[in-house]
């Protein structure tokens, strides 16, 4: 039942988008014409600077260049005439663009020192400048900005968008860097005082850049320097298997009664130790909104707490967050994320942050709220992303990397193509238990996971294989991070140890190993017996690497 009204109030929300997008100032939207109707960006991801270690960030859902333990993704837009670089933040939780940070104001001197190194938009070199006459006052949990509505071209990727309006900031408190919110438009979700105007999304559409307003999401991995968002388009290369549509939830309907994108997450759960276990099944489904401007998921206590109890490692800072060995990064396991048919399987190593490298203790990307309800970073990386406004829709899939193959979002109902994911899956078996969030049950039966065969995104935990034949062809995969032999200090000499402690050992197989270097993605190659050393020929001073085993078995594997 509740579906069937979903759709419906779906539906009324697509009509109200319009006809609010309509009424706006200027033009109305036309019908793209020419070009592809695609236009990509990319995404660079960036640690965020240690901030005071006092700050509480558990209002969330306006975690935009969280201080203390995030990374923050960020594009690079030109403003004005000539253009002038500026970096933004790229947040999916809000609506607004808006440049110009008080860098003075930032919560810490290294963020500071990081915003003052930044380019500045300076409207009085624009000669395409448009002074709007209005000021506006934006908040973000614990920052705020004030400035002046100012209407200039901005280029995206070297496309550009005229008359596009955004806050120039004369002050802000909190923030290091601008925003670019991708949410709905500010007549949409503009704050109460605020003018209503088009959004950049909006103008792309209105100037046939894009033929709906509908662009995808890739975060990539936490140890990949660059992604990209769509707009216009999806990477079939990105995922793996059937993109699945979840309708968002409209603004009325929501808990906080903002046209954000709400969508119901349908379980949550945990593999680890070879088991999976659900913590919320369908019958609890819960609405979350997604949002790339945060480092961490928030979800209820309740099911936070029931997490946490599978961590006994895990110590409570008393904010609802926790802190855990950094070790756990290496473990193999996940986060399960539902979502109607589909599992976003997020690998520890992903999910839990590590603020300082030189440091052993790492947060846990799972924090717990009683009020605000959010996936952030620590989900996204997990997948990838459609964000359809036009028809009020979130699709997504288990995200992957095996290429790129960018197509097009057409207009209408039905304009995200409906593509299976080029990205292939080798599935593996694993134990499956439930629980409630009161109790847990055990169950004898089994489910399956995957991983890609082309490079992932996230890793998801590997089993056992069953007895072959003699000189059947395998694909092991060994999901460990293995530490140096060799000391930090003698990491510039040109061989590094590493030593291999496979999960699953085939019994003295030959195997060929591949040893990649996370920061560098230097390949080196090597067959040796499992149950030897692997000499990884570079200089890199990264300590971790990722190990991956194909060959063939001889022996019971």
């Amino acid at each position: 039942m509740k579906h069937t009204l979903l759709q419906v109030t779906s539906v009324l929300f697509f009509a109200f988008s319009s006809s609010v997008f309509a009424k706006l100032g200027g033009n109305q939207p036309v019908v793209p014409v020419g070009g592809n109707g695609v236009l990509t960006v990319p995404v660079h991801r960036k640690p965020t600077l240690p901030g005071d270690p006092g700050a509480d960030k558990r209002q969330v859902d306006t975690d935009l260049l969280n201080p203390l333990y995030g990374l923050s993704y960020f594009v690079d837009l030109d403003i004005g005439t000539p253009g002038q670089p500026v970096v933004v933040v790229l947040d999916t939780g809000s609506s607004e663009l808006w440049v110009n940070p008080t860098c003075s104001s930032a919560l810490s001197t290294s963020q500071a020192a990081w915003c003052n190194q930044n380019h500045v938009y300076d409207s009085a070199k624009s000669s395409s400048v448009d002074d709007q006459k209005e000021s506006g006052t934006l908040s973000y949990g614990q920052g705020s900005v004030t400035g002046e509505y100012l209407e200039d071209v901005v280029s995206v990727n070297g496309v550009q968008v005229p008359n596009t309006i955004f806050l120039d900031a004369s002050k802000t408190a909190g923030m290091a860097a601008g925003v670019w919110g991708v949410c709905f438009g500010a007549a949409l979700n503009g704050q109460e005082g605020n003018i209503e105007y088009y959004g950049l999304l909006d103008l792309m559409y209105r100037d046939g850049i894009i033929k709906s307003r509908a662009f995808s999401l890739d975060l990539m991995n936490v140890d990949t320097e660059e992604g990209a968002i769509i707009f216009g388009g999806i990477d079939t290369m990105r995922y793996i298997g059937t993109l699945e549509k979840m309708p968002i939830i409209p603004g009325a309907d929501s808990p906080d009664g903002v046209n954000r994108y709400w969508i119901y997450m349908t379980s949550f759960g945990v593999t680890r130790n070879g088991t999976s276990t659900t913590l919320s099944a369908k019958s609890s489904e819960q609405a979350v909104y997604l949002d790339s401007g945060s480092t961490i998921s928030y979800l209820p206590t309740s099911i936070v707490t029931n997490l946490i109890s599978y961590f006994p490692e895990a110590v409570s800072l008393g904010n609802g967050l926790w802190q855990v060995p950094c070790t756990l990064r290496s473990e193999v396991g996940t986060i399960d994320f539902g979502f109607g048919t589909t599992i976003i399987r997020v690998s520890f190593f992903e999910a839990i942050w590590q603020p300082d490298p030189t440091q052993p203790q790492c947060l846990f990307g799972i924090g717990a709220s009683d009020s605000s309800f959010v996936l952030g970073d620590t989900m996204l990386r997990g997948a990838f992303v459609v964000y359809d406004q036009d028809n009020a829709n979130i699709l997504l899939a288990p995200a992957a990397n095996c290429g790129s193959n960018v197509v097009a979002i057409g207009s209408g109902p039905d304009a995200v193509p409906s593509l299976t994911g080029q990205c292939t899956a080798t599935p593996t078996a694993s134990s499956s238990t439930s629980s409630t969030q009161s109790s847990t049950s055990t169950s004898s039966s089994t489910s399956s996971s995957s991983t890609e065969s082309c490079t992932a995104s996230s890793v998801v935990p590997a089993s056992p294989l069953k007895p072959t034949s003699s000189s059947t062809p395998i694909s092991l995969p060994i999901f460990n991070i293995y530490e140096p032999s060799t000391p930090s200090s003698a990491l510039s000499s040109p061989a590094n140890i590493y030593s291999l402690q496979p999960i699953t050992t085939p019994a003295q197989a030959p195997m060929t190993i591949t040893v990649i270097s996370i920061l560098t993605t230097t390949l080196e190659t090597t067959t040796v017996s499992m149950t030897s050393t692997v000499t990884v020929a570079t200089t890199t001073t990264k300590t971790t690497v990722i190990v991956t085993a194909t060959g063939t078995c001889d022996a019971v594997c």
